[in-house]
């Protein structure tokens, strides 16, 4: 899978490596505030969060790297109100970022009886960003919202459909909190 990292002087990034040996990093491009990589799994990795050192000319960073067994979804921008919301398919996971102050919506059709899992993951990652999470109707309306859910601050809702139809999912980031 080809990643981006993001963040300050990842110029000249030599090597990523990860805890595991059966995950393979290979740096694409590195510039200022961000590297492409490619990182190849293993078939007999756990799923779950893996650590991984990046090394610059100006220091080491670690990390964390999320296997999942879900198919992946990429955010695509603008997605910032209900009108220009990103259909996605369920059962999914949706990578994507935010800065302060900003809303993204997705879109996706649920039946009834189904039940969703929505489980941000940012602060478990060492991420600052302290989101919220919210459903909503065809309408607009909120029909289940989480803030704090895990001890480090991310959201998290299990929500059963009650009437087959057209949902959203609001993830709002209303300020960035340094993360300690």
């Amino acid at each position: 899978v080809e990643v981006r990292i993001r963040g300050r002087n990842l110029g000249e990034a030599s090597k990523l490596r990860f805890a595991r040996q059966d995950i393979q990093g290979e740096i694409l491009s590195s510039e200022f505030y961000e590297i492409r990589a490619r990182v190849k799994v293993g078939e007999s990795v756990p799923l779950g969060i893996h650590d991984y050192r990046l090394r610059t000319p100006q220091g080491s960073h670690v990390g964390v790297f999320h296997v999942g067994s879900l198919p992946q979804q990429v955010e695509v921008e603008p997605n910032d109100d209900r009108g220009k919301a990103q259909v996605i398919s369920i059962p999914s996971l949706t990578d994507g970022f935010m800065e302060a102050e900003e809303y993204d919506f997705f879109r996706f059709h649920a039946q009834a009886g189904q039940t969703l899992i929505l489980d941000l993951v940012a602060a478990r990652t060492a991420s600052s960003l302290d989101a919220t999470l919210v459903i909503l109707d065809h309408r607009g309306n909120e029909l289940d919202y989480s803030d704090d859910y895990y001890i480090f601050k991310d959201p998290h809702l299990t929500f059963t459909v009650k009437q087959e139809g057209e949902y959203f999912v609001r993830v709002m980031a209303p300020r960035a909190v340094p993360f300690r």
